[in-house]
């Protein structure tokens, strides 16, 4: 079975709150391409912006 890839795991949520991911690395399989630096955890409308520095 394999898991949503758009949903967190249940270990990144305690109770109500889920887990803040501004400032968290976002890497690839060579390694760091960015990091987050805004997101939603609205109902409906989740999102995630990553800095990837300039290109």
């Amino acid at each position: 079975m394999t898991e949503n890839v758009w949903d967190y795991r249940s270990e990144a949520r305690s109770g109500d709150q889920a887990l803040d991911l501004v400032g968290f690395d976002v890497e690839a399989t060579d390694g760091k391409i960015g990091s987050v630096d805004e997101e939603s955890n609205a109902v409906g409308d989740s999102y995630v912006v990553v800095d990837t520095g300039f290109w």
